[in-house]
């Protein structure tokens, strides 16, 4: 699977993550472009950032390819406490 955005919907990155890993999808960091005639389709490189990294690493296999980009950033949520999906408790949004 191509990925090349700039983010998103955290909630909708994590079920798509999940999703690929199940189905041993492998996710690359790209785009398709046209090439310099217009017509021809090529491999161009790609950014993956924000709720993006989320879905790259639930791939099997993730690649990044020279040129393309990742960029990964603390999450954040305004006030109060989140469900902990990996565990059974809760996390502090408040924490550093």
């Amino acid at each position: 699977l191509l990925l090349h955005s700039p983010g998103g919907n955290l909630a909708g990155a994590l079920q798509l993550g999940y999703g690929l890993r199940r189905l041993g999808v492998r996710t690359v960091v790209a785009r398709v472009g046209r090439g310099a005639d217009g017509a021809a389709l090529q491999l161009g490189t790609g950014v993956c950032a924000s709720a993006c990294v989320i879905a790259l690493m639930g791939g099997q296999e993730r690649l990044v390819p020279s040129g393309s980009r990742v960029a990964v950033h603390a999450a954040k949520r305004a006030g109060g406490f989140t469900r902990d999906i990996l565990g059974s408790g809760y996390i502090d949004a408040g924490m550093d």
